[in-house]
């Protein structure tokens, strides 16, 4: 749902060097359902495509992080990778096809599949159906001062691309958090700027390729 050269779908937020200021990195999941590395260093955006990653060869579609691992789905199942050893991958027990998925600092995986809100706890393998949430999930979640955040499409009264605030405990009580008007954003990365300071962008197709933006979190605008 993203694009480089081509668009990607969505990916997941992941910082594998929090500690450093000048080094960060997610993991992006392209359309094509390859992976890629991105890096984000002094303002410069840079792409590598992972060509060693996961060895059964299973492309992907929604991916999360939880400190070594990174946890994607295919449509339909859940797999897990490490990233000291990316190139082995593991299928694992668990039916997935949501197209936005996150993990807790618990390494509990959150993803919903439409407007429907699943959780999946560190080491289980059977999902819990939280419920339905009243807006259309457009790409992806993130976790902000822990708040568990969904980039929403319009709908449900919507009248913009938005950020919609989820309810864990009750989804259908999930409200808008702020409005991205222009920006449909199919990624979304929380970036440790220093031990103090964090800062959120997304990444929104558009048309030709994808914007990287900054959003400004306590104000709730797009800069």
């Amino acid at each position: 749902m993203i694009r480089f050269v081509n668009i990607i779908c969505i990916f997941l937020v992941v910082i594998f060097a929090v500690n450093q200021v000048n080094a960060q990195k997610a993991i992006l999941v392209s359309s094509t359902g390859k992976f890629f590395e991105f890096d984000y260093i002094n303002g410069t955006c840079e792409t590598k495509e992972l060509t060693n990653f996961c060895g059964l060869n299973v492309p992907g579609f929604s991916a999360a992080q939880y400190k070594n691992k990174v946890y994607y789905n295919s449509g339909t199942q859940l797999y897990e990778a490490d990233l000291t050893n990316p190139a082995l991958c593991r299928p694992l027990s668990v039916y997935c096809s949501g197209n936005s998925m996150t993990a807790d600092k618990n390494g509990t995986l959150y993803w919903v599949d439409g407007v429907t809100l699943y959780r999946l706890p560190a080491g289980s393998t059977q999902p819990q159906n939280l419920g339905a949430i009243p807006y259309s999930a457009a790409g992806d979640l993130m976790f902000y001062k822990d708040k568990l955040l969904m980039a929403a499409s319009p709908s449900g009264g919507l009248q913009n691309f938005s950020l919609i605030e989820i309810n864990i405990s009750s989804p259908a009580n999930s409200i808008l958090f702020m409005e991205t008007p222009g920006y449909n954003f199919f990624g979304l990365m929380n970036v440790s700027i220093d031990c103090n300071t964090n800062k959120v962008f997304g990444i929104s197709a558009n048309g030709i390729g994808s914007d990287f933006v900054e959003l400004d979190m306590e104000a709730r605008v797009v800069l």
